[in-house]
């Protein structure tokens, strides 16, 4: 039994998981325990195991999910709390800090999901949702090193730095129809009393795209006033969206479950 609820475990990371409060309780680790609507997004072979409510219905729900590479609960006191830096960062704790953005910056994700309509009746299961989900990395690199441990202003003074950000996010319709199937087994042979298999078809119509292709900042100081100083910020960005007149692209995809 502890096989195979591992093995659940590793396949539920594929399915695109719906972002309500007892799924992210779980750490998105909730394959096995879904019931019912739940079971849409996490492991569709739940419709067949046996739940307090043989119909449900769902009209509207939204869920947001933000993650970083850098910072977490300690990281954050250490470095932005009185009492993990005594109230002044030292030049160690300075040179951790740069450290810990490293060479690949400060790495982001969101995930943000409204099913608009969802249902589950005996077996069978459905849903309409507007996701949205993006990636991308800020690397502060000069700014950063300037913040923590100053630097020379002469008459000269400047910077220029290039990809600065890259990152990318998609938004699309998901419509899916959910079916699952349920096999009594011999619980003294196998250990278990029921074995039940479960599929989800999506269809998924892409309502935008957007990636930047080039990004840059730079900062100089001015020739003709001292007192000056020109910033500038420049991004280019290549993206996809249904104001063209057109799907942002469209697609097809498939999630396979079993639990007993």
């Amino acid at each position: 039994m502890k096989t195979l609820y591992i093995i659940l475990a590793a396949c539920g990371l594929m399915f695109a998981q719906n972002l309500n409060s007892v799924g992210l309780g779980y750490a998105g680790n909730y394959t096995v325990m879904s019931r019912g609507l739940d079971a849409l997004d996490y492991n569709p072979a739940n419709l067949a195991m046996f739940r307090r409510y043989a119909n449900e219905i769902n009209l509207v729900n939204t869920g947001l999910a933000l993650g970083n590479s850098v910072f977490n609960l300690n990281s954050y006191n250490r470095f932005f709390t009185r009492e993990g830096h005594g109230g002044t960062l030292s030049v160690a704790e300075r040179v951790d800090l740069l450290t810990l953005f490293g060479n690949d910056g400060l790495g982001f994700d969101f995930k943000v999901q409204s099913r608009l309509f969802a249902f589950a009746a005996g077996h069978w299961g459905g849903s309409v949702s507007l996701t949205g989900q993006g990636k991308g990395a800020i690397v502060p690199g000069k700014p950063l090193e300037m913040l923590l441990f100053g630097s020379t202003v002469g008459e000269d003074f400047g910077f220029s730095e290039q990809d600065v950000l890259a990152a990318e996010a998609y938004s699309a319709i998901k419509s899916g129809l959910s079916y699952a199937y349920r096999i009594k087994l011999n619980r003294e042979k196998t250990g278990f009393s029921y074995l039940a298999i479960g599929a989800t078809f999506n269809y998924f119509a892409g309502l935008g795209y957007a990636r930047t292709t080039q990004s840059e900042i730079s900062v100089q100081r001015s020739a003709e006033n001292a007192d000056q100083f020109v910033s500038a910020a420049s991004f280019a960005v290549q993206k996809a969206d249904i104001l063209s007149g057109k799907l942002a692209g469209s697609g097809f995809g498939m999630d396979l479950g079993i639990t007993a």
